[in-house]
């Protein structure tokens, strides 16, 4: 029988067996995870299929789902059919979302989040919107830093509040450990801007 030989572009998602080698490398990095202090960025870079989310699974699991809340964002999913400005307001709109997911309904920690962060969006949007020929998406980031810093701040300070309840008062977590997969395949410019508006809100 003839034998057939193909390459499938999906990330590995059986643990088993080490076909691309990474486990070591997945190992370091999680007991790295495990015992640094937060908050802290780690960046992952490879050739395209390399085996980038691959490894990010292989953490997930040996992290597990108990201890640590994980929280999983691609970023190329998220710009599809979306302009710079909207993608960059998906993204961040998610991970609060996932965030505060732990938190009661009730909680007015939660009504605070979403108000706080609606401004925000509205700011995006109306920046990118007034610049006549599009705007560049650090353009859009500047602005937006520049004069919603009171509402972030806020937004900062609820944020920290709602981690704290559900790590220190609930105990349901050690770390809370948030990935944005797929950076590398959106428009570079864009990349970087995503970054320093995750580094801006989440720094908590």
């Amino acid at each position: 029988m003839e034998k057939t030989f193909s390459v499938v572009d999906q990330p590995n998602k059986s643990f088993d067996d080490d076909f691309l080698g990474i486990d070591s490398h997945a190992q370091a990095l999680t007991n790295f995870i495990k015992q640094c202090s937060t908050p802290l960025t780690i960046g992952i870079q490879g050739e395209w299929g390399s085996g980038k989310t691959s490894m990010l699974n292989s953490i997930s699991n040996k992290l597990g789902s108990d201890c640590y809340k994980i929280i999983t964002i691609n970023a190329w999913e998220q710009a599809l059919l979306s302009k710079p400005e909207e993608t960059l307001i998906k993204i961040v709109n998610e991970i609060i979302n996932d965030l505060t997911s732990d938190l009661k309904a009730s909680d007015q920690l939660k009504s605070q989040v979403t108000n706080n962060f609606k401004q925000i969006a509205k700011g995006a949007l109306r920046i990118a919107s007034a610049t006549a020929g599009g705007v560049a998406t650090s353009q859009v980031v500047d602005e937006l830093l520049t004069t919603n810093q009171n509402i972030i701040n806020d937004l900062k300070k609820q944020l920290e509040q709602g981690t704290n309840e559900i790590i220190v008062k609930q105990k349901k977590y050690k770390k809370i450990i948030i990935y944005v997969d797929d950076l590398d395949r959106i428009d570079p410019p864009e990349a970087v801007a995503v970054l320093e508006l995750l580094k801006n809100i989440f720094d908590i």
